[in-house]
């Protein structure tokens, strides 16, 4: 897996490891000890059912290339001392401050990959936050990835990313390879506290509960 963002300042890192939220009940994240809150990002992550071909991607190429769409949450943090202060190179080098990613069920990502720029506008998504005492928070948005509101598309930094990916993997390796899941930046950031119940969805797809704890 890969995240990737920006708008005309791009930078991506590979991500170690991605956990499936279950359908029945809410997926349970741990917190390191002694640690009590987390931020949390609420993004679309999208599997490629062919790799892009690194030398000639663009836009339309890299879109035809995607397989499915999914909810996903992005978990932020750091390994470095005041690593969400730090400068930007020392937090690319921190893996993008990135903690952890939970995904929810997939879907067929064709209607996605025909959005007009109107139809990106318009994309509903919610953080939904219980916490233990009861109470509840409602963060929504529409639109609200940073290239829509810049005016870009915000699957844009797809095609840079396969090239990105063939320079930085070497000669003997193919860069973006069929499979992989890339996440594109954060539609919503909400910071939770352990205890509480944490739900993310966007409009026309399941999904994802967690439970901090």
């Amino acid at each position: 897996a890969w995240k990737v963002g920006g708008t005309t300042d791009i930078s991506a890192a590979p991500l170690p490891e991605v956990r499936p939220s279950p359908t029945a009940s809410p997926a349970t994240w741990a917190l390191p000890a002694g640690q009590d809150e987390v931020l949390i990002e609420a993004e679309l992550a999208f599997r490629l059912a062919s790799a892009p071909a690194a030398q000639k991607a663009d836009l339309p190429d890299a879109l035809a290339c995607l397989g499915t769409v999914c909810v996903s949450v992005e978990l932020i943090g750091t390994r470095l001392a005041e690593g969400l202060s730090a400068p930007p190179n020392w937090k690319l080098a921190d893996q993008g401050v990135h903690a952890g990613l939970l995904i929810g069920e997939a879907q067929p990502a064709a209607r996605f990959a025909a959005f007009t720029q109107t139809d990106w506008q318009a994309q509903a998504c919610h953080i939904r936050v219980q916490s233990a005492d009861g109470t509840v928070a409602l963060h929504e948005g529409r639109g609200s990835h940073p290239a829509i509101l810049a005016g870009m598309h915000p699957l844009g930094t797809l095609p840079w990313l396969a090239r990105h990916a063939a320079r930085q993997l070497g000669p003997h390796a193919s860069g973006l390879r069929t499979s992989d899941l890339i996440t594109t930046g954060a539609w919503l950031v909400v910071k939770v506290r352990r205890g509480d119940v944490v739900d993310v969805g966007f409009e026309g797809l399941p999904g994802v509960r967690l439970h901090m704890a």
